[in-house]
């Protein structure tokens, strides 16, 4: 039942997108000769002829759209009837393009506005972070004294308002992280020097091969420090120098041995350099019975796992007048918009491995779950994928909304009519490759439920 109830609120954002490209084109007159919920593809479960425009459901129903007389090589429209959309203004073309993000927009808002009202508190981005349990085998999180209905406060001095400030500490903190910072090279290189009296090393030279080395174990890596909101912010780079793939191999090879035996193609500073790169610790202090306790320094592993189990609960902040009202529900807007363009960002750039790109499915099983515990949740949840909806389609990708928008904009531009021929065969290719990427994600979906991923 929750599940129907998430398809007919998805259905609802994808009715909300294209009622905004259909109600400012008819309000500029534009003619518009199809409305369509659904691509089509495979069957047409409904369709009705009314007046001029054929409304119709299709049983494809991941998408929309809306059909005008430019679209229809065989409609009896004129080609140089004012009423098409190819001959009116630019402003008018992108005013009906972008009405569907602009609509998702605003009916994001009205939800995120009729929940703050209704319960008379929005999430606040702030998450208060128990230790539910320790994962077996994690030997470190153990000796670090973690228990059960630990409170996480503090990581490195930065408070843990939210989950991902520590998986983002413990993340960077992970062994071999692959960056070392100059000043723990320059220590590691002193420390080899002395274990080794016997060797005279030059300044950036190859040892020569055959030489045999003491490798002294290095001095461990200082804390990670972050901005607390660095998730609304450009992600900064790990601070140091990166390892190259050859010192990264010598690293793996060195650990637990002292020695190494040259091959002739490395310097004593690429050793030093290699051999430094250890782990950082964290310093983790947490409430317990209404006490604040410093725990033992703690070591991620080489993914950046701690080890423990979190239970981990959004704080609600209270709305206390009108105005309070406008401004939670804004920053709840803009703070869940920014993560949202962050995770996409991280997606294209490589940073989030595309196994974890995720659709309708798993967002119909997540948004069922969420309003079997609360509605109000699967509400704010409906209105952050409307608000995601929007982001999408605003992509410069042609076939998307945004696709269209850098077409006109290219036309006014170069002050001509782009080729229709070129931009409908690559709109055509764009087209099918969303449709791969949407099975991709389909697949990726139904492996995640099958696995008991979510």
């Amino acid at each position: 039942m929750h599940i129907i109830q998430m398809i007919l609120l998805i259905s609802i954002l994808i009715l909300v997108h294209e009622a905004g490209h259909f109600f400012v084109a008819r309000a500029l007159g534009i003619k518009v000769d199809r409305v369509g919920l659904g691509l089509p593809i495979g069957p047409t479960l409904f369709e009705k002829k009314i007046g001029n425009i054929t409304y119709c459901i299709h049983a494809f129903l991941l998408g929309g759209y809306v059909g005008f007389p430019d679209d229809d090589p065989d409609s009896p429209i004129p080609l140089d009837d004012p009423d098409r959309i190819a001959n009116r203004p630019a402003w008018q073309k992108l005013a009906v393009i972008s009405a569907g993000v602009i609509s998702n927009i605003i009916f994001a808002y009205f939800i995120v506005f009729f929940v703050a009202c209704s319960t008379g508190s929005l999430p606040s981005g702030n998450y208060e972070i128990l230790v539910n349990s320790i994962q077996e085998g994690k030997v470190a999180a153990k000796d670090a004294g973690f228990e059960k209905n630990d409170k996480l406060l503090f990581v490195n001095g930065i408070q843990i308002t939210n989950p991902m400030i520590f998986s983002e500490i413990a993340q960077r903190s992970k062994k071999f992280d692959g960056y070392v910072e100059e000043s723990k090279i320059l220590v590691q290189i002193d420390n080899i020097k002395k274990a080794n009296q016997n060797i005279t090393f030059l300044d950036n030279t190859k040892i020569p091969t055959g030489v045999e080395i003491i490798v002294p174990k290095a001095i461990g890596e200082d804390y990670i420090k972050i901005s607390p909101d660095f998730y609304l912010r450009k992600r900064p780079m790990p601070e140091g120098l990166q390892l190259s793939d050859k010192q990264k191999d010598l690293r793996n090879n060195l650990e637990n041995k002292n020695k190494y035996i040259s091959d002739g193609t490395l310097s004593l500073y690429e050793i030093a350099m290699a051999t430094a790169d250890t782990a950082h610790p964290l310093s983790i202090e947490v409430e317990r019975n209404g006490k604040i306790i410093k725990l033992n320094d703690i070591y991620p592993d080489e993914k950046g796992i701690v080890g423990i189990y979190q239970t981990i609960t959004e704080i609600q902040t209270p709305i206390k007048s009108t105005a309070d009202l406008f401004i939670r529900s804004n920053e709840y807007i803009i703070r869940n918009t920014w993560m949202m363009i962050d995770g996409l960002i991280k997606l294209v750039i490589g940073k989030v491995s595309p196994d974890n790109l995720h659709g309708i499915v798993a967002i119909v099983k997540l948004g069922g779950d969420t309003i079997k515990q609360s509605i109000w949740d699967g509400l704010l949840l409906t209105a952050l994928i409307s608000i995601d909806l929007a982001i999408i389609n605003l992509l410069p990708i042609p076939a998307l909304d945004g696709g269209y928008i850098l077409f006109i904009l290219l036309e006014k531009i170069m002050r001509k009519p782009l080729n229709e021929e070129i931009t409908e065969n690559i709109s055509k290719y764009c087209f099918l490759f969303l449709i791969g990427l949407m099975i991709l994600i389909i697949f990726n979906d139904i492996f995640a439920l099958l696995t008991k991923k979510f």
